[in-house]
């Protein structure tokens, strides 16, 4: 190739990135340079994290985005599953403890998956765009963590989630330690509803990774709907089209409310991690072959590992 060819190359590739880079902010309600030079605005979300267990960026999505997403996102491939696990997304009862002890509390997750290899390219870019990853990498670090990475988990690390009407969340952890939900249409009568319950357990550090002392208790009372602890633990989020809620994911309890009315529940959420190359592993990987990951899957045991 050419001097000059390759200087033409060079120039219409810095042009893409330039021009999808453009798109991407055309995206948003509110300025991300702005709030990223805002310090007042990146503590008030730390803080809000800290107190209230997430953070909310009302309107980061513009109305008009929001609803081209929603129609994109409703219009993909959509895997429906109908399942009862656990808190750990586990599906089979653990005989080591009893079948009323909180590791046995099974509750229902229904509702309709867009695996990452299924999403339009367009969420895909907006997941990788820098900006965004450094506004929730400057909040978290006023908070307690050291850094902020994307996910590189094959489906998991952003996936969409269509819910329709009989649909509903069950109570669960994550193993993604921070995620962020991006609401793209809400559900009638104030149904699909977000609540969590934030603990925070005794973390305990080894060669083998991170292992937690749960309080077994409190998930009991609030298992048992016992209303002081319902009262005093229990919490929603309020959430309108466009806006986006982050929070810990794998130390809060989190569960949406049964869906109602015939306007389906339309978001997706991005999933991050204070390390590098972060990936799903156990029952949690097994539950998100999704997408391109259950073909993979499928063939693999049809011909054996390739």
């Amino acid at each position: 190739m050419s001097t000059s060819n390759a200087v033409v190359v060079i120039f219409l590739f810095t042009l893409a990135i330039i021009v999808a880079s453009n798109d991407i902010e055309n995206l948003f309600g509110v300025s991300i340079n702005d709030l990223l030079k805002n310090e007042a605005a990146l503590q008030s979300y730390a803080t809000q994290l800290e107190t209230e267990g997430y953070f909310k960026v009302e309107n980061l999505l513009n109305t008009d985005s929001a609803q081209s997403l929603s129609s994109q996102m409703g219009s993909s491939s959509i895997s429906r599953t109908d399942v009862w696990r656990n808190p750990w997304q586990v599906p089979t009862i653990n005989p080591e403890y009893p079948e009323d002890h909180p590791i046995n509390f099974m509750t229902q997750a229904k509702g309709g998956f867009v695996g990452r290899t299924d999403l339009p390219q367009v969420f895909i870019d907006l997941y990788n765009y820098k900006p965004v990853l450094e506004l929730f990498r400057k909040i978290l670090l006023k908070h307690t963590y050291q850094s902020l990475y994307l996910s590189a988990d094959f489906e998991g690390s952003i996936y969409g989630l269509v819910g329709i009407e009989g649909d509903i969340g069950g109570q669960h952890l994550d193993q993604h330690p921070f995620s962020c939900v991006w609401m793209l249409q809400k559900p009638l009568h104030n149904s699909g509803e977000f609540q969590y319950v934030r603990y925070s357990p005794v973390k305990y550090e080894s060669k083998n990774g991170t292992s937690f002392e749960w309080d077994f208790d409190l998930m009991h009372q609030i298992n048992i709907k016992n209303e002081d602890a319902i009262r005093n633990h229990r919490k929603a989020i309020s959430v309108q089209n466009g806006d986006v809620y982050c929070f810990e994911g794998n130390v809060t309890m989190h569960e949406t409310t049964q869906i109602k009315g015939e306007i389906d529940r339309i978001l997706f959420v991005t999933a991050y991690h204070e390390l590098e190359g972060f990936q799903h592993t156990g029952a949690v990987n097994d539950n998100n072959k999704w997408g391109k990951h259950k073909v993979a899957d499928i063939e693999i045991q049809s011909h054996g590992e390739l």
